[in-house]
Protein backbone atom coordinates (compact mmCIF):
# COMPACT_ATOMS: atom_id res chain seq x y z
CA UNK A 1 0.00 0.00 0.00
CA UNK A 2 1.04 3.69 0.06
CA UNK A 3 2.30 3.44 -3.53
CA UNK A 4 0.06 6.31 -4.65
CA UNK A 5 0.91 9.76 -3.34
CA UNK A 6 -1.95 12.19 -2.81
CA UNK A 7 -1.61 15.93 -3.25
CA UNK A 8 -4.35 17.43 -1.08
CA UNK A 9 -4.74 20.85 -2.68
CA UNK A 10 -6.35 23.71 -0.75
CA UNK A 11 -6.97 26.84 -2.85
CA UNK A 12 -7.42 29.31 0.01
CA UNK A 13 -8.63 32.89 0.29
CA UNK A 14 -9.44 34.45 3.67
CA UNK A 15 -10.26 31.14 5.36
CA UNK A 16 -8.18 31.63 8.52
CA UNK A 17 -11.13 30.81 10.76
CA UNK A 18 -11.74 27.45 9.09
CA UNK A 19 -8.59 26.11 7.44
CA UNK A 20 -7.17 24.83 10.72
CA UNK A 21 -9.95 22.27 11.13
CA UNK A 22 -9.59 21.25 7.49
CA UNK A 23 -5.88 20.60 7.94
CA UNK A 24 -6.53 18.65 11.14
CA UNK A 25 -8.93 16.36 9.29
CA UNK A 26 -6.22 15.62 6.72
CA UNK A 27 -3.50 15.04 9.33
CA UNK A 28 -5.82 12.52 11.01
CA UNK A 29 -5.96 10.31 7.89
CA UNK A 30 -5.28 6.59 8.15
CA UNK A 31 -3.59 6.75 4.75
CA UNK A 32 -0.35 8.66 5.21
CA UNK A 33 1.32 9.07 1.81
CA UNK A 34 0.22 12.59 1.01
CA UNK A 35 1.23 16.22 0.90
CA UNK A 36 -0.91 19.26 1.64
CA UNK A 37 -0.61 22.12 -0.83
CA UNK A 38 -2.03 25.39 0.49
CA UNK A 39 -2.19 27.89 -2.37
CA UNK A 40 -3.07 31.13 -0.57
CA UNK A 41 -4.70 33.52 -3.01
CA UNK A 42 -3.49 36.76 -1.38
CA UNK A 43 -5.55 36.34 1.80
CA UNK A 44 -5.96 39.45 3.93
CA UNK A 45 -6.66 37.56 7.15
CA UNK A 46 -4.59 35.19 9.31
CA UNK A 47 -4.69 32.22 6.92
CA UNK A 48 -0.88 32.07 6.69
CA UNK A 49 -0.44 32.23 10.48
CA UNK A 50 -2.93 29.40 11.02
CA UNK A 51 -1.26 27.16 8.45
CA UNK A 52 2.22 27.76 9.84
CA UNK A 53 1.15 26.69 13.33
CA UNK A 54 1.23 23.13 11.98
CA UNK A 55 4.79 21.80 11.87
CA UNK A 56 4.11 18.74 9.73
CA UNK A 57 6.66 18.61 6.90
CA UNK A 58 4.00 17.36 4.49
CA UNK A 59 2.37 20.81 4.52
CA UNK A 60 3.63 23.12 1.77
CA UNK A 61 2.44 26.72 1.89
CA UNK A 62 2.49 29.07 -1.11
CA UNK A 63 1.24 32.62 -1.22
CA UNK A 64 0.19 34.37 -4.44
CA UNK A 65 1.39 37.97 -4.63
CA UNK A 66 -2.02 39.01 -5.97
CA UNK A 67 -5.48 37.46 -6.13
CA UNK A 68 -5.31 35.52 -9.40
CA UNK A 69 -8.90 34.23 -9.30
CA UNK A 70 -10.23 30.81 -8.42
CA UNK A 71 -9.55 28.93 -11.66
CA UNK A 72 -5.98 30.23 -11.94
CA UNK A 73 -5.37 29.31 -8.32
CA UNK A 74 -6.58 25.79 -9.09
CA UNK A 75 -4.03 25.65 -11.91
CA UNK A 76 -1.31 26.79 -9.50
CA UNK A 77 -2.36 24.03 -7.10
CA UNK A 78 -1.93 21.50 -9.89
CA UNK A 79 1.47 22.89 -10.90
CA UNK A 80 2.72 22.81 -7.32
CA UNK A 81 1.50 19.28 -6.63
CA UNK A 82 3.97 16.38 -6.78
CA UNK A 83 1.54 13.53 -6.10
CA UNK A 84 -0.05 10.92 -8.35
CA UNK A 85 -3.56 11.90 -7.22
CA UNK A 86 -4.83 15.47 -7.13
CA UNK A 87 -7.50 15.91 -4.47
CA UNK A 88 -9.08 19.35 -4.24
CA UNK A 89 -10.20 20.24 -0.73
CA UNK A 90 -11.84 23.53 0.12
CA UNK A 91 -10.25 25.05 3.27
CA UNK A 92 -13.66 25.15 4.94
CA UNK A 93 -14.55 21.46 4.57
CA UNK A 94 -13.51 18.40 6.56
CA UNK A 95 -13.03 14.80 5.47
CA UNK A 96 -13.57 11.44 7.15
CA UNK A 97 -10.46 9.82 8.65
CA UNK A 98 -10.53 7.06 6.01
CA UNK A 99 -11.23 9.43 3.09
CA UNK A 100 -7.81 9.10 1.45
CA UNK A 101 -7.81 5.35 2.05
CA UNK A 102 -11.23 5.04 0.40
CA UNK A 103 -9.99 7.03 -2.59
CA UNK A 104 -6.80 4.96 -2.73
CA UNK A 105 -8.78 1.70 -2.82
CA UNK A 106 -10.98 3.11 -5.58
CA UNK A 107 -8.04 4.16 -7.75
CA UNK A 108 -6.38 0.77 -7.21
CA UNK A 109 -9.34 -1.04 -8.75
CA UNK A 110 -7.84 -0.39 -12.16
CA UNK A 111 -5.26 1.82 -13.88
CA UNK A 112 -8.19 3.05 -15.98
CA UNK A 113 -9.81 4.75 -12.97
CA UNK A 114 -9.24 8.41 -13.74
CA UNK A 115 -11.26 10.13 -11.02
CA UNK A 116 -13.12 9.46 -7.78
CA UNK A 117 -16.31 11.25 -6.71
CA UNK A 118 -16.91 11.87 -3.00
CA UNK A 119 -20.51 12.17 -1.73
CA UNK A 120 -20.92 14.88 0.91
CA UNK A 121 -23.34 16.60 3.23
CA UNK A 122 -23.81 20.06 4.72
CA UNK A 123 -23.79 20.66 8.45
CA UNK A 124 -24.83 23.50 10.74
CA UNK A 125 -23.18 24.15 14.11
CA UNK A 126 -22.02 20.55 14.56
CA UNK A 127 -20.21 18.58 11.87
CA UNK A 128 -21.89 15.42 13.19
CA UNK A 129 -25.39 16.81 12.61
CA UNK A 130 -26.16 17.07 8.88
CA UNK A 131 -28.77 19.56 7.72
CA UNK A 132 -28.77 18.52 4.05
CA UNK A 133 -27.09 15.79 2.05
CA UNK A 134 -26.40 14.72 -1.49
CA UNK A 135 -28.24 11.50 -2.27
CA UNK A 136 -26.07 8.39 -2.46
CA UNK A 137 -26.26 6.55 -5.77
CA UNK A 138 -25.57 3.17 -4.14
CA UNK A 139 -24.95 2.95 -0.39
CA UNK A 140 -24.02 -0.73 -0.56
CA UNK A 141 -21.00 -0.55 -2.85
CA UNK A 142 -18.75 1.82 -4.75
CA UNK A 143 -19.97 2.34 -8.30
CA UNK A 144 -17.61 2.24 -11.27
CA UNK A 145 -18.93 4.46 -14.07
CA UNK A 146 -17.91 4.78 -17.69
CA UNK A 147 -19.18 7.12 -20.38
CA UNK A 148 -21.00 4.16 -21.96
CA UNK A 149 -23.06 3.39 -18.86
CA UNK A 150 -26.67 4.40 -18.37
CA UNK A 151 -27.20 8.17 -18.19
CA UNK A 152 -28.70 7.83 -14.71
CA UNK A 153 -25.34 6.82 -13.24
CA UNK A 154 -23.48 9.55 -15.11
CA UNK A 155 -25.98 12.19 -13.99
CA UNK A 156 -25.62 10.93 -10.40
CA UNK A 157 -21.91 11.73 -10.59
CA UNK A 158 -22.46 15.20 -12.06
CA UNK A 159 -24.97 15.98 -9.32
CA UNK A 160 -22.21 15.60 -6.74
CA UNK A 161 -19.31 17.33 -8.51
CA UNK A 162 -20.75 20.81 -8.00
CA UNK A 163 -18.33 21.07 -5.06
CA UNK A 164 -14.58 21.01 -5.74
CA UNK A 165 -13.96 18.95 -2.60
CA UNK A 166 -16.01 16.14 -4.11
CA UNK A 167 -13.32 15.29 -6.67
CA UNK A 168 -9.99 13.49 -6.86
CA UNK A 169 -8.22 13.15 -10.20
CA UNK A 170 -5.41 10.90 -11.40
CA UNK A 171 -3.04 13.74 -12.23
CA UNK A 172 -1.55 12.21 -15.37
CA UNK A 173 -5.03 11.88 -16.87
CA UNK A 174 -5.88 15.57 -16.58
CA UNK A 175 -5.84 16.89 -20.14
CA UNK A 176 -8.18 19.87 -19.73
CA UNK A 177 -7.33 23.00 -17.70
CA UNK A 178 -9.56 24.34 -14.98
CA UNK A 179 -12.05 26.70 -16.59
CA UNK A 180 -12.75 30.39 -16.00
CA UNK A 181 -16.55 29.94 -15.90
CA UNK A 182 -17.94 29.91 -12.33
CA UNK A 183 -19.70 26.83 -10.97
CA UNK A 184 -17.87 24.50 -13.40
CA UNK A 185 -14.19 25.49 -13.01
CA UNK A 186 -13.23 22.06 -11.71
CA UNK A 187 -15.81 20.07 -13.70
CA UNK A 188 -14.11 20.49 -17.07
CA UNK A 189 -11.12 18.21 -16.28
CA UNK A 190 -13.45 15.71 -14.60
CA UNK A 191 -15.78 15.52 -17.62
CA UNK A 192 -12.82 15.14 -19.95
CA UNK A 193 -11.49 12.27 -17.84
CA UNK A 194 -14.92 10.61 -17.75
CA UNK A 195 -15.04 10.78 -21.53
CA UNK A 196 -11.92 8.60 -21.80
CA UNK A 197 -11.63 6.67 -18.52
CA UNK A 198 -13.71 5.18 -15.75
CA UNK A 199 -14.56 6.99 -12.53
CA UNK A 200 -15.66 5.70 -9.14
CA UNK A 201 -18.58 7.07 -7.15
CA UNK A 202 -17.94 6.28 -3.48
CA UNK A 203 -20.70 4.70 -1.39
CA UNK A 204 -20.06 6.70 1.81
CA UNK A 205 -20.29 10.33 2.87
CA UNK A 206 -16.62 11.20 2.77
CA UNK A 207 -16.68 14.99 3.11
CA UNK A 208 -18.71 17.53 5.10
CA UNK A 209 -19.30 21.16 4.14
CA UNK A 210 -20.52 23.94 6.49
CA UNK A 211 -23.85 25.30 5.29
CA UNK A 212 -23.43 28.63 7.04
CA UNK A 213 -20.13 29.77 5.50
CA UNK A 214 -19.95 32.40 2.75
CA UNK A 215 -19.15 30.86 -0.62
CA UNK A 216 -18.32 32.12 -4.09
CA UNK A 217 -21.89 31.44 -5.18
CA UNK A 218 -22.94 34.41 -3.02
CA UNK A 219 -20.85 36.85 -5.06
CA UNK A 220 -22.99 38.76 -7.58
CA UNK A 221 -20.11 38.76 -10.08
CA UNK A 222 -20.44 35.02 -10.73
CA UNK A 223 -23.96 35.60 -12.12
CA UNK A 224 -22.70 37.80 -14.93
CA UNK A 225 -23.04 34.63 -17.01
CA UNK A 226 -26.00 32.32 -16.53
CA UNK A 227 -25.11 29.43 -14.17
CA UNK A 228 -27.15 27.14 -16.39
CA UNK A 229 -25.29 28.37 -19.45
CA UNK A 230 -21.98 27.63 -17.70
CA UNK A 231 -23.05 24.00 -17.31
CA UNK A 232 -24.47 23.77 -20.82
CA UNK A 233 -21.27 25.25 -22.19
CA UNK A 234 -19.24 22.63 -20.36
CA UNK A 235 -21.30 19.76 -21.79
CA UNK A 236 -21.14 21.24 -25.30
CA UNK A 237 -17.39 21.76 -25.07
CA UNK A 238 -16.43 18.35 -23.71
CA UNK A 239 -19.03 16.16 -25.40
CA UNK A 240 -19.05 17.83 -28.80
CA UNK A 241 -18.88 14.67 -30.94
CA UNK A 242 -22.16 13.42 -32.47
CA UNK A 243 -21.82 10.10 -30.66
CA UNK A 244 -22.40 11.92 -27.35
CA UNK A 245 -25.41 13.97 -28.48
CA UNK A 246 -28.00 11.78 -26.77
CA UNK A 247 -26.08 11.68 -23.49
CA UNK A 248 -25.41 15.41 -23.58
CA UNK A 249 -29.06 16.25 -24.18
CA UNK A 250 -30.15 13.91 -21.41
CA UNK A 251 -27.71 15.49 -18.95
CA UNK A 252 -28.86 18.99 -19.84
CA UNK A 253 -32.57 18.15 -19.60
CA UNK A 254 -32.52 15.91 -16.53
CA UNK A 255 -29.73 17.55 -14.56
CA UNK A 256 -29.08 21.15 -15.61
CA UNK A 257 -32.61 22.23 -16.54
CA UNK A 258 -34.28 20.99 -13.36
CA UNK A 259 -32.48 23.13 -10.80
CA UNK A 260 -35.55 25.04 -9.71
CA UNK A 261 -34.20 25.54 -6.18
CA UNK A 262 -31.27 27.47 -7.65
CA UNK A 263 -33.65 30.23 -8.74
CA UNK A 264 -33.75 31.57 -5.18
CA UNK A 265 -29.98 31.85 -5.11
CA UNK A 266 -29.94 33.62 -8.47
CA UNK A 267 -32.55 36.11 -7.24
CA UNK A 268 -30.74 36.70 -3.94
CA UNK A 269 -27.26 37.30 -5.32
CA UNK A 270 -27.61 37.87 -9.06
CA UNK A 271 -30.65 40.13 -9.05
CA UNK A 272 -34.00 40.27 -10.81
CA UNK A 273 -32.67 40.45 -14.37
CA UNK A 274 -30.50 37.39 -13.82
CA UNK A 275 -33.51 35.55 -12.41
CA UNK A 276 -35.57 36.30 -15.53
CA UNK A 277 -32.70 35.08 -17.68
CA UNK A 278 -32.43 31.85 -15.69
CA UNK A 279 -36.15 31.12 -15.89
CA UNK A 280 -35.93 31.57 -19.65
CA UNK A 281 -32.99 29.12 -19.76
CA UNK A 282 -35.00 26.53 -17.85
CA UNK A 283 -37.73 26.62 -20.49
CA UNK A 284 -35.27 26.86 -23.36
CA UNK A 285 -33.49 23.63 -22.51
CA UNK A 286 -36.50 21.74 -21.18
CA UNK A 287 -39.77 22.79 -22.73
CA UNK A 288 -41.75 20.41 -20.52
CA UNK A 289 -40.89 22.66 -17.56
CA UNK A 290 -43.80 24.76 -18.77
CA UNK A 291 -46.08 21.94 -17.61
CA UNK A 292 -44.29 21.36 -14.29
CA UNK A 293 -46.08 22.58 -11.15
CA UNK A 294 -42.77 22.58 -9.28
CA UNK A 295 -41.19 24.82 -11.92
CA UNK A 296 -44.00 27.36 -11.65
CA UNK A 297 -43.97 27.33 -7.83
CA UNK A 298 -40.27 28.13 -7.69
CA UNK A 299 -40.38 30.57 -10.60
CA UNK A 300 -43.35 32.59 -9.37
CA UNK A 301 -42.15 32.39 -5.77
CA UNK A 302 -38.70 33.70 -6.69
CA UNK A 303 -40.22 36.48 -8.80
CA UNK A 304 -42.71 37.69 -6.19
CA UNK A 305 -40.93 37.17 -2.87
CA UNK A 306 -38.63 40.12 -2.02
CA UNK A 307 -34.93 39.21 -1.89
CA UNK A 308 -34.51 40.23 1.77
CA UNK A 309 -37.24 37.76 2.79
CA UNK A 310 -36.10 35.09 0.33
CA UNK A 311 -32.63 35.17 1.86
CA UNK A 312 -34.13 34.47 5.27
CA UNK A 313 -36.03 31.53 3.83
CA UNK A 314 -32.79 30.19 2.38
CA UNK A 315 -31.09 30.51 5.78
CA UNK A 316 -33.97 28.61 7.36
CA UNK A 317 -33.67 25.96 4.64
CA UNK A 318 -29.92 25.61 5.21
CA UNK A 319 -30.52 24.89 8.88
CA UNK A 320 -32.47 21.92 7.65
CA UNK A 321 -34.72 19.47 9.42
CA UNK A 322 -32.94 16.61 11.13
CA UNK A 323 -35.10 13.89 9.65
CA UNK A 324 -34.62 10.19 10.18
CA UNK A 325 -32.71 10.07 6.89
CA UNK A 326 -30.25 12.75 8.04
CA UNK A 327 -29.83 11.24 11.51
CA UNK A 328 -28.33 8.13 9.92
CA UNK A 329 -25.67 10.12 8.09
CA UNK A 330 -22.14 10.46 9.47
CA UNK A 331 -18.71 11.06 7.97
CA UNK A 332 -17.41 7.81 6.55
CA UNK A 333 -20.84 6.17 6.68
Amino acid sequence: MNDLKFSVCMPAHNKGKLIGETIKSVLAQTYTNYEIIVSDNDSQDNTEDVVKVFKDQRIRYFRNAVNVGFSKNLELCKERASGDILFLLSPKNVIAKDALLSMYNAFKLSVDIGAVVLPYYWYGKDVNIPVRAKALYDKEKNTVISIHDCPKAIIAAFKIVDNPSSLAYRKDYIDMPFHKDPFVEFVYPFASILKKHKVVLLKNYTMACPAWVYSGSQDHIVYKKSPMQCWVGMFNTIFYEPEFNALKERCIKDFVAVNYVGLAQVKNYGGFNCLIREIFQLTRYKKTNLFSIKFWIFSIGSLLIPAFFLKRLVVFFKRGVNTKFLKNIRLGV
